[in-house]
């Protein structure tokens, strides 16, 4: 077994990096996230995705995007009974005049065409206002799941590959994410972020205390054998890097590092599964089991191993 044991020396920061704001092939954009113009209140929902919905009573109140569309999208709205109208502009222009008045609770997704920053406005708030669920920027398909996302510190990244040996880091680099709750959680539309730049996520929802996979390559003949990978994403890994997941506006963790091991992962030590430990540099060590066919070393879409040194 190939081993090369570097002076291995972790910097695990807690800030987030900053995103890029470029539009996004399919990205649900929360109501929480839109920049509100006039008197907006956040209100609870069970059937919202992720729970939540923003309500104002006041005509010409706005809901506005911080990117732009490129290929149209869709907005969500509850109606409901004695729910007022709103209106849709793309780019500076009227899509459409929506009625939010329905006899029962429920999900109304209006779609429409052009690209530039999208703008919600209460044109008339009824008795109980206008109430705005999300934005999906180039996506009119299957409105997104209503599963939340986590928190910070309840899925956690775990290990690494930064500079596979065998095969080429454009198809061989990936890394992992935990989830250490016992709830299942949402992660379309979350990002990680590198020193360089952002990519989105896409994926299905993660089942508590499991283990997913983001690969820069989802087949299996050109990623040194991966097992199924849970998602891809569009970073360079670099020898002084680092990895941010970020949910809507939260940091869910953070992990950086200064040097890599040539072909072997970076992995959190298994008895060290917590937010708190994980900003630990001490809890990491080489991965040494091989993997796939590739001759790497790591454990990808596993169970982390002990370290041998660990504490």
């Amino acid at each position: 077994m190939r081993r090369f044991w570097l002076v291995l020396a972790l910097v695990l920061a807690v800030v987030a990096l900053p995103v890029a704001a470029e539009a996004k092939i399919g990205k649900i954009v929360d109501d929480r996230d839109l920049v509100r113009t006039g008197k907006w209140s956040s209100k609870a929902s069970a059937s919202a995705w992720n729970k939540t919905l923003s309500k104002s009573k006041v005509k010409g109140a706005k809901l506005t995007t911080k990117e732009s569309t490129a290929s149209g999208g869709a907005v969500s709205f509850q109606s409901g009974p004695d729910r007022g109208k709103a209106q849709i502009f793309v780019g500076g222009v009227k899509k459409a005049t929506v009625k939010t008045a329905a006899n029962k609770k429920k999900t109304k997704v209006v779609k429409f065409t052009g690209s530039g920053t999208v703008v919600i406005k209460v044109k008339s708030p009824g008795t109980k206002g206008v109430y705005v669920d999300y934005v999906a920027l180039n996506d009119v398909g299957t409105p997104p799941s209503t599963t939340p996302h986590p928190g910070a510190g309840e899925v956690i990244i775990t290990e690494w590959l930064s500079n596979p040996d065998v095969v080429p880091p454009d198809k061989g680099e990936w890394f992992e994410l935990a989830n250490v709750a016992e709830d299942t959680w949402n992660l379309d539309g979350c990002t990680i972020t590198d020193g360089e730049g952002t990519s989105m996520l896409s994926a299905p929802d993660m089942p508590g205390s499991t283990t997913f996979l983001f690969a820069r390559s989802s087949v299996t003949a050109d990623n040194g054998g991966l097992p199924a990978v849970d998602g891809v994403f569009n970073l360079t890994l670099t020898v002084t890097d680092s990895l941010t997941l970020t949910c809507g506006a939260t940091v869910i963790d953070t992990v950086a590092w200064t040097t890599e091991i040539d072909g072997q992962t970076t992995q959190l030590d298994a008895n060290h599964y917590s937010a708190a430990q994980n900003d630990n540099a001490a809890n990491f060590c080489p991965g040494t089991s091989s993997y796939g066919t590739g001759g790497d070393l790591g454990t990808p879409r596993a169970s982390n191993l002990t370290c041998p040194d660990g504490p």
